[in-house]
């Protein structure tokens, strides 16, 4: 669309605006693309080179040309995935339009109470309930390897269990992992087992049977390696058969150590006192992973905020990384926008509701007092943006480097998609952001805080 080369694809597209599109200027490139998949032209046209593809390979069944079979049928695998692509991302489309966009509170707070808290806690854990499908998952984030489902369920479910919310729920959803062993702690059901969903369902290993823990501690222990870190994937060649890359094809990026799994890592085993020594040996790792300014770096997140967050406490009550604990805390605290809110490092200064909590909780569990400033300007943001179903608008806070990628920031560009590599992925559902948010509520509610005062008078609106 955007070279302004005569296609029959653009034909076709224009053909539609003309008969179904009242408009009186120029539809710009980017608004014609939309509606080549939106009108299901782009389907139609994948579907027809398909049957031409299948009527070739048909006349050629019994003739031997291998090569041309080969490339035929590699034509007919790249139809499906493209068929597939734009299926899950018109889903996608229709799933976010149905979410509701407006905020519940219309004017800005003066003061927020108890009560404004635990309204929305309640609001958010009743979106949360909504959201969980029949099987007893949540999902979010779509990328190559389709919807997050594992993955997601571990996190959402870790997030209200350590809360103390939506027991029930969570009861039911940990049965239900139970039942389905095999399948624990992948992204979904057709990813292989990864260190960063496993961290989340050792969260709620209490809640699993004895001989199930010890079996789900002794598979997520193989993710640490010998200098302390912990990493995303173990096995190279299982990895590369799943993404169905080539034997020679470097994925060397997704199995080395990450400071964002190993800073979560590290804060579930704060708790395993069994397990001190693998304790030790990560929070040295990922000091020594700490910058001179303070965060520590994110592999899997647009943001370090989300490393430094989990490092920070991770490290809460541990007198020989007192010193770097406050070197992360002092660039949380600068690193907030004067709105309230944090932002991802690589979107651009737009607070968002995931960050903004995982900020607030690592500042709440450290030094509350000294932040209150801080805590005040973030709890006002995150209320005043929360919508009326319940939930936090969302970001791409997701980042998705090449398999052979081992420093993110050496990639040039990166792209706002759910497919391919180098991208920026949102978690549309809301799934992921407002379970984050309602866990930090919660802990803040628990802190029980003096009523705090918002800087902003409360406007009255009609």
């Amino acid at each position: 669309m955007k070279s302004g080369q005569w296609t029959y694809a653009i034909y076709r597209v224009e053909k539609f605006i003309e008969q179904n599109i009242e408009h009186d200027q120029i539809l710009a490139p980017a608004t014609k693309n939309k509606y080549l998949f939106v009108s299901g032209i782009a389907s139609k046209l994948l579907n027809e080179a398909k049957d031409y593809y299948l009527k070739a390979m048909a006349l050629v069944e019994k003739i031997p040309v291998d090569k041309y079979k080969s490339r035929i049928k590699s034509e007919i695998e790249r139809c499906d995935k493209l068929l597939w692509e734009i299926e899950q991302l018109l889903l996608k489309t229709r799933q976010k339009a149905n979410r509701n966009g407006a905020f519940k509170n219309n004017s800005p707070l003066k003061k927020v109470h108890e009560k404004d808290i635990e309204n929305a806690i309640e609001d958010g854990v009743t979106y949360l309930k909504e959201t969980l499908d029949e099987s007893n998952r949540w999902s979010d984030f779509l990328t190559n390897a389709g919807l997050g489902s594992g993955w997601i369920t571990n996190y959402v479910c870790y997030q209200l269990h350590e809360a103390g919310l939506a027991q029930k729920c969570v009861e039911d959803v940990s049965r239900s992992l139970i039942e389905d062993e095999e399948s624990l702690g992948g992204y979904n059901d057709f990813m292989i087992r990864d260190g960063d969903s496993l961290n989340f369902i050792i969260g709620i290993n209490p809640l699993l049977p004895q001989e199930q823990r010890e079996r789900l501690v002794e598979r997520w222990l193989t993710f640490q390696r010998e200098d302390g870190g912990w990493g995303t994937y173990n096995d190279p060649v299982l990895l590369r058969r799943t993404l169905e890359l080539p034997e020679d094809e470097d994925v060397s990026g997704w199995t080395i150590s990450h400071p964002c799994v190993a800073a979560v890592a590290a804060y579930m085993l704060k708790d395993l006192d069994q397990y001190s020594d693998e304790f030790a040996n990560t929070i040295s790792w990922l000091a020594e992973q700490q910058t001179a300014e303070g965060y520590l770096p994110a592999y899997w997140w647009t943001s370090p905020v989300y490393t430094t967050s989990f490092f920070v406490m991770a490290v809460a009550g541990v007198d020989k990384y007192a010193r770097q604990q406050q070197q992360a805390l002092q660039w949380l605290a600068a690193y907030q926008e004067t709105d309230g809110g944090w932002d991802s490092a690589i979107e651009g200064a737009n607070s968002n509701a995931f960050y903004t909590a995982l900020a607030l909780k690592a500042l709440l569990l450290s030094y509350p007092e000294k932040y209150e400033q801080q805590i005040e300007g973030g709890i006002h943001w995150l209320l005043n943006h929360q919508y009326e179903d319940g939930s936090w608008p969302v970001s791409r806070i997701l980042k998705l480097p090449a398999p052979d990628v081992k420093d993110p920031s050496s990639v040039a560009r990166w792209r706002k998609s759910s497919f391919g590599v180098n991208i920026l992925v949102d978690d549309h559902l809301g799934n992921f952001s407002t379970a984050t948010v309602v866990n930090m509520l919660a802990c803040y509610q628990k802190l029980k805080l003096e009523p705090i005062e918002g800087e902003n008078e409360k406007v009255e609106t009609n």
